[in-house]
């Protein structure tokens, strides 16, 4: 009798197995029917802060000074996702159809892809000019967009995600530079709950259908002219900046167990680094096969944010000369400028041509 039962046990578990095998068979299959074609990309969408920020505030009103567009870059520049959208023939226009209410500022007009808006953090009230403009936080967004989209009817849609900087401002902000023990706390319970909502919104999009979706890491910080003339703040942004991208991979990865995916990441962090390092030691960057220089990675070319570090390049009102706008790794003391952008985004495109 045991010896039938092991026979019986014996011939289950190989057609177990055998089952198995093709429902692994079927499942990979079934993957590899949604790899990403960039030529038969529907729609790129985007969600995050000013780096993505196509114009969140166009139709303002005496905010953005005459003359600038409202985009955090240098004037009549974009930030890297508009560059992007052009090269893979999807205009990137900003979306404002349900912004948060009270904003003065932001009127309800635009129906574009970019749903992005300067100032904004993962999932709390973000860095805007209170009451009058408070940007939408990746949640909102992700939430405003699911509430008039179906991703699963979209299968070649890109959902492209990059935020998190705001979160670590926010924390510096917010807590006494006096008083080093509370201030490292706080950032780190800001990139606890950063990566944590990025995570969230991850599975909301897949959920939903979405499965073609880019998340980019954070820029060296202390690198940016707001940190990088104090040793001690050059050190802690950087730091910060790593703590943040290293979080954010394991949150990442820890998806394909949970939802059985993960997104793809985008290492900016890296490409950054090696332009301030290029720029600094050698004198300029120049992005291969184009004509795109850079050669200063210290000042920021708007000189009010020399003289105020408080004015971003939305707000500015006097630039170095056109020619020098070129070379400047920054547009003000956090931002990058329009020829920052545009390096970026050929390292963006060339990455997304890579997305299995």
């Amino acid at each position: 009798m045991r010896s039938n039962y092991n026979q019986l046990g014996g011939r289950m578990k190989r057609n177990t197995l055998y089952i198995i095998g093709i429902m692994l068979s079927t499942l990979l299959s079934f993957q590899s029917s949604f790899a990403l074609n960039p030529a038969q990309i529907d729609h790129v969408y985007y969600f995050g802060d000013s780096l993505s920020d196509t114009g969140y505030l166009n139709h303002s009103s005496n905010y953005v000074p005459e003359g600038q567009q409202p985009v955090y870059t240098t004037p009549l520049g974009h930030p890297a996702v508009f560059y992007v959208g052009q090269a893979f023939n999807h205009p990137t226009l900003p979306n404002n159809l349900n912004p948060p209410s009270g904003n003065e500022w932001v009127i309800g007009a635009l129906g574009g892809d970019d749903y992005a808006a300067g100032g904004a953090v993962t999932d709390s009230i973000g860095l805007g000019k209170p009451p009058f403009y408070s940007p939408p936080s990746l949640h909102q967004q992700v939430f405003n967009f699911l509430s008039t989209h179906q991703p699963r009817l979209h299968p070649n849609n890109l959902y492209v995600i990059w935020i998190g900087a705001n979160d670590i401002f926010k924390a510096i902000r917010s807590t006494p530079s006096s008083e080093p023990l509370r201030l490292n706390a706080a950032i780190n319970k800001a990139i606890t709950a950063a990566t944590t909502t990025i995570q969230a919104e991850v599975t909301a999009l897949y959920k939903r259908g979405a499965r073609h979706i880019v998340v980019i890491n954070l820029p060296p910080m202390g690198d940016t002219p707001s940190m990088s003339k104090s040793t001690s703040l050059k050190l802690l942004g950087n730091m910060k900046s790593k703590k943040f991208n290293t979080q954010l991979l394991v949150k990442m990865l820890s998806l394909k167990k949970s939802i059985g995916y993960s997104p793809d990441i985008f290492n900016v962090n890296a490409l950054f680094k090696k332009i301030i390092d290029t720029v600094n030691t050698a004198g300029e960057y120049q992005e291969p096969n184009t004509a795109l220089i850079l050669k200063n990675g210290t000042d920021p070319a708007c000189l009010d944010s020399r003289t105020n570090p408080a004015i971003m390049s939305i707000d500015c009102n006097h630039w170095v000369s056109t020619d020098q706008q070129a070379l400047d790794v920054f547009a003000d003391n956090v931002h990058p400028s329009d020829t920052t952008h545009q390096i970026l985004a050929i390292h963006l495109e060339q990455f997304i041509k890579t997305i299995k």
